[in-house]
């Protein structure tokens, strides 16, 4: 009962009749939204085997097709196929992109994916002082201090920082995984070709097929 009567402030205000309560144009208006970026990034991760900082340029067309690039690992994500270069272990891994998102091991790309400068499809937004936050399918997204909502199995991103409406300092959490970034550099909404999102595999690498 006492679980219930606490979340009782965040129902409240998703009721219809208090609509004008939740500052939705304030919220919406904050993301500018972008077709593409070009960005070199500071990255750290936590909760993962390996986890820790490295330094990444990363490479986004709206809708999906992503590539990052970092001294540990390269991906990219073009339509609907995946590739993932590991030099320390010359392995190079295609697969599907459905199969790797829903497998162990695609955290990481959830992560990534969800602090992209996409800009969200709010369902939802409540106002609590000192609170602003906005609920997606995926995410719950908070624009100020802490936020006392905790949704299972999603992602929640907490923007320390938005410039011209592009998030470029924000924190991405999963269960007890998360991604920290922030973007040093930026080129915005510029054309980006396809061959930016295929790789060659580097000679001597070890091709797989990607199993879940």
């Amino acid at each position: 009962m006492k679980r219930f009567l606490w979340f009782l402030p965040f129902l409240a205000g998703c009721v219809p009749q208090r609509f004008e309560e939740i500052p939705t144009r304030e919220i919406d208006t904050t993301f500018a939204g972008a077709s593409s970026l070009k960005a070199y990034a500071r990255v750290s991760i936590g909760g993962f085997r390996q986890s820790g900082g490295f330094d990444a340029q990363i490479i986004w067309r709206a809708p999906r097709d992503l590539r990052v690039r970092t001294s540990y690992f390269e991906f990219t994500a073009y339509e609907d196929r995946f590739q993932l270069w590991l030099p320390d272990d010359r392995r190079f891994i295609t697969g599907s992109v459905e199969d790797f998102r829903n497998s162990e091991h695609g955290e990481l790309y959830h992560l990534f994916t969800a602090v992209l400068p996409v800009r969200p499809r709010f369902l939802a937004y409540v106002s609590r002082p000192p609170w602003n936050f906005a609920l997606t399918r995926e995410a719950t997204y908070r624009f100020r201090h802490a936020t006392p909502v905790d949704r299972t199995n999603s992602t929640l991103v907490q923007y320390d920082e938005l410039r011209d409406g592009i998030p470029v300092r924000l924190v991405a959490r999963q269960g007890k995984k998360f991604l920290r970034l922030k973007l040093i550099r930026t080129t915005r909404d510029g054309e980006i070709p396809d061959s930016l999102f295929t790789m060659v595999p580097p000679e001597g690498a070890t091709r797989e097929d990607f199993r879940p």
